[in-house]
């Protein structure tokens, strides 16, 4: 018997859809799998001064291009504080005051299979092993994409859900009912 699978990178990006197709399948008592797609927490000066970024934009941006071609989502952190909404559809950009407790906070706090870690810090890198969380460090960290390709024709380059998609699977998974 096929399983239908809910993915939780979908879910954050169309909340709406994925919790009516959630409901749904546990509505008829079908048996699913939840993937929980990986997270990048990133050190965020550590990672703009190992790849030599100019500044915090080229970096968020570098990231979320990086985010878009490998559909995952990213959590910087910072050290210090800001005002600014730095945040993008992919990456989420936080400031606390010492970056290196926030992100052992953060890790202390999700589910080490959902993570990968990005720093160079070693007391982060040390606690981070502790839990089981992949690492990669920062100077390793290939934040390059390949050039965009043209789209097939009748290809949609969008990978989101769209609401005719969704209902076409809330339809099809309506099918597995026991």
């Amino acid at each position: 018997m096929i399983r239908p699978v809910i993915s939780l990178y979908a879910s954050a990006a169309r909340p709406e859809n994925w919790l009516r197709l959630y409901d749904s399948i546990k509505h008829n008592s079908c048996e699913f799998e939840i993937v929980f797609v990986l997270m990048y927490l990133i050190d965020g000066y550590n990672l703009l001064h190992a790849q030599q970024f100019d500044n915090k934009e080229e970096l968020i941006n570098a990231v979320n291009d990086y985010c878009y071609y490998r559909k995952k989502r990213a959590l910087i952190v910072f050290d210090g504080y800001c005002r600014d909404d730095m945040n993008t559809d992919l990456v989420q950009v936080t400031f606390l005051g010492d970056a290196d407790e926030g992100i052992i906070d953060i890790m202390d706090r999700k589910e080490a299979s959902s993570l990968i870690l990005v720093t160079s810090d070693r007391e982060i890198l040390a606690e981070a092993r502790k839990k089981k969380i992949s690492c990669i460090k920062s100077e390793d960290f290939n934040l390059s994409v390949p050039e965009e390709t043209e789209s097939e024709p009748g290809e949609d380059s969008n990978f989101f859900m769209s609401d005719h998609e969704a209902e076409e699977q809330l339809k099809e998974f309506n099918n597995f009912k026991k």
